[in-house]
């Protein structure tokens, strides 16, 4: 492209990133942002919104840019310069420019994610390891899943901690030894920009479980939550909704359908209707079905490609590079992060069964020296009922000391202690109630 069509186009979208145009065009474009490298092609609109510029994809789905972020390496014509425009480098500066985005490297942060998701400290790890990426100055974070799936609360707060990047791209790669990213592991690859799959591999299935079980309507509200949560995050990043509905409700059907060409995925009674509406021409034909009602929808790699749910196949990091145009890479791995987590789980769990033996031992204790249960004369004046007693009373505080501390890891999500308030209540009830009784009678002298 010449560096005069370059320059009519910057200056049509600058202007675009002020006011909106009445009866503008629409035109074709490739865009590459300033900072990642990250390309997109589609058809840049007139429409803006707070400052966001509305970008259609050509592969489905739609984008709000900040047009300043971008720059414009192909567009379909030139339109004129204007004033709000500035002026175009020459040309060897922009020779020089390119060369230098060419040969510079990006900087790759790996952050594997595998086995089953249940742990906190995975979260604790996910956001350990954005903090590392950031410090490293990352252009591009790689989430790399291999996981069945797991805990709901786990995988939200992963899913947090990746909203929040806005320095670098992320992206989720399905690749490992178990070649699959189900349940709470499609959920977190979904919060990412773009999603990349090896050959083999299957994603779907988004069915995540909390530890610890509430009421039915609880866990519907819950799950409620999570497959609205589910959507959001699907239409943010330009995934077919009917899609990401049949990842975690099964009440849902998806029929691939094309309509002038386009593809769309709608339910069966939608896809009967488009046939009717359609019948006699060559506008609408019906596709495969991709969900069926009464089963959740699970993907292999080459279906999610078709269906648009991921931007391409990768068997191997220079694969993956490749498919996301970057030319030169500098990849670093978080390969700590699996030690970690185990190490980091391990000694909450240790905790937790030291506090349950200690509580369990000093209420054993508590019940021997019950002077209720002990049998012996008072003609010692009641001594002994008071030894028994201060032993009985000593072993109830060692018993809630450590209830407390129980209690006060079960409420720290990130101490992976599972325990029901119901349960930690009727401990503290019965604790407090044997122990009401014992003191108030700890100074009788007689029977």
């Amino acid at each position: 492209m010449t560096e005069t069509c370059r320059r009519a186009v910057r200056g049509v979208l600058l202007a675009a990133c002020i006011v909106l145009l009445a009866g503008a065009a629409a035109n074709a474009a490739v865009l590459k942002h300033k900072q990642t490298g990250e390309k997109l092609q589609g058809t840049l609109t007139d429409q803006v919104i707070s400052g966001m510029t509305l970008f259609n994809l050509d592969d489905g789905g739609t984008r709000f840019l900040k047009m300043e972020e971008w720059d414009v390496v192909q567009a379909d014509a030139p339109a004129p310069t204007t004033a709000d425009a500035p002026a175009a480098p020459a040309a060897e500066d922009s020779a020089a420019a390119a060369a230098d985005d060419t040969a510079r490297k990006y900087k790759v942060y790996v952050i594997p994610i595998s086995g089953a998701i249940e742990s906190m400290a995975l979260s604790a790890a996910v956001k350990r390891g954005l903090d590392e990426a950031k410090r490293w100055k990352a252009d591009v974070v790689v989430f790399r899943m291999d996981t069945p799936g797991g805990a709901l609360h786990v995988a939200n707060a992963i899913v947090d901690s990746i909203q929040s990047v806005d320095w670098a791209r992320v992206v989720a790669w399905v690749n490992g030894g178990e070649d699959r990213a189900l349940s709470a592991g499609a959920f977190i690859c979904l919060s990412c920009e773009e999603i990349y799959m090896s050959p083999g591999t299957t994603i779907g299935a988004a069915t995540p479980y909390r530890m610890v079980q509430g009421s039915a309507e609880v866990e519907e509200k819950m799950q409620s939550a999570f497959r609205a949560r589910f959507r959001a995050l699907s239409e943010k990043h330009g995934i077919p909704a009917p899609l990401a509905d049949a990842m975690v409700d099964s009440s849902t059907s998806v029929i691939q359908v094309f309509v002038e060409g386009q593809q769309k995925f709608v339910s069966e009674e939608e896809a009967k209707q488009l046939a009717t509406d359609h019948k006699g021409t060559d506008k609408f034909r019906r596709g495969k079905t991709v969900s069926q009602q009464g089963k959740i929808l699970t993907m292999t790699a080459n279906e999610a490609l078709e269906y648009k749910l991921i931007k391409g196949l990768a068997a191997d990091m220079p694969g993956l590079m490749e498919v996301m145009d970057i030319d030169s890479y500098q990849a670093k791995e978080a390969d700590w992060l699996t030690g970690w987590v185990e190490k980091t789980s391990k000694l909450n769990k240790d905790k937790f069964e030291k506090l349950r033996a200690e509580f369990n031992s000093q209420m054993k204790l508590a019940q021997q020296n019950d002077p209720m249960m002990n049998v012996y004369s008072f003609s010692d004046g009641g001594k002994r009922w008071r030894e028994y007693s201060n032993l009985c009373l000593k072993h109830l505080k060692k018993c809630a000391d450590a209830l407390k501390q129980i209690e006060a890891m079960a409420k720290d999500e990130s101490a992976d202690v599972h325990v029901q308030d119901e349960m930690i209540n009727d401990l503290k009830t019965n604790l407090n109630t044997l122990y009401q009784r014992v003191n108030a009678n700890k100074n009788r002298t007689t029977p």
